[in-house]
């Protein structure tokens, strides 16, 4: 689709994912901008329409700490990101967390994907890729990769904190095992837990 191309209301309500009854209000309102035909019909320029589409998106980023951490790594994190966001001019929305995403609830990254999927963010800036997690952040990033939200990673990854993450995150697998399989008479079950105990001990 050429950039100064005009389309119909319809086809500009299926480009930004509103109503036709939407756009007519924004057209009301100023917010976009139209052209009538000789029969009185809307006419939209797509270039303007993007540019619309894309103001009104949102530039998030995404902080997270683990529990051992203090409240001072995650101040200093977000201050990193919102200085960032100043120098290139964006404002941004901070989504802050603590802890896993594997058997603990993580209200900010609940929130992040919630807004990726309804296509409200332009872009996604973090620190490291493990702010989601090892385990957890191909799945972030492919929700992004869907939805056109532009990933980016300010620093690189430290390789030792990817390792103390993991093994983190394993804890927590063993830890949630062992409470889902207590007191299992299965003889499978207590041998996945044996095992699973046994190589998270040689990983401290």
């Amino acid at each position: 689709m050429k950039q100064d191309h005009l389309i119909s209301i319809k086809e500009a309500a299926q480009l930004l994912a509103v109503s036709t009854k939407t756009l007519r209000r924004w057209d009301q309102q100023g917010k976009i901008k139209s052209i009538r035909t000789a029969g009185g019909h809307r006419r939209f320029n797509v270039s303007e329409l993007l540019g619309t589409q894309n103001s009104s998106k949102l530039t998030i980023v995404y902080a997270r700490i683990s529990k051992n951490q203090s409240s001072e790594h995650l101040t200093d994190q977000v201050t990193r990101l919102q200085q960032f966001c100043q120098e290139n001019n964006w404002n941004c929305q901070v989504i802050r967390d603590i802890g896993g995403g594997i058997n603990e609830n993580n209200p900010g990254l609940m929130r992040l994907i919630k807004l990726i999927c309804s296509k409200q963010v332009q872009r996604l800036v973090i620190t490291h890729q493990d702010r989601f997690r090892v385990i957890g952040s191909d799945l972030i990033f492919t929700l992004c990769q869907i939805f056109n939200t532009q990933v980016i990673i300010i620093n690189s990854t430290d390789e030792s904190q990817i390792e103390e993450e993991l093994n983190e995150e394993f804890n927590e697998i063993v830890s949630l095992f062992k409470a889902r399989l207590y007191g299992s008479r299965n003889a499978k079950n207590a041998k996945l837990l044996t095992d699973l105990q046994e190589i998270s001990r040689k990983l401290r």
